[in-house]
């Protein structure tokens, strides 16, 4: 199930999908693919973009995860973690 989207700047849309726990990319010309599924993704839904990478939070893993252009997928805030220093959040 389409949760959220958010586009960059090269106008590349990504879509979060709660029910096949994955994020699709849409290219600029409207080509969809499946980009990252499954694990650790569990039930992602907001999406937003910063300096290149895709933030993914996920409420049922309880993490945002940080996603480079290669696919990495790295946690940025987990369960119990209070966030940055200051109580600024990505």
């Amino acid at each position: 199930f389409p949760h959220d989207v958010v586009v960059d700047d090269a106008g590349v849309a990504y879509v979060s999908d709660n029910y096949a726990h994955c994020i699709w990319r849409v290219s600029a010309d409207g080509m969809p693919e499946k980009w990252v599924d499954g694990a650790p993704l569990v039930g992602p839904v907001g999406l937003a973009t910063r300096d290149g990478n895709v933030l993914v939070a996920d409420p049922r893993a309880r993490q945002v995860f940080e996603i480079d252009p290669s696919k990495r997928v790295v946690p940025v805030i987990t369960k119990g973690d209070g966030g940055p220093p200051g109580g600024s959040t990505p």
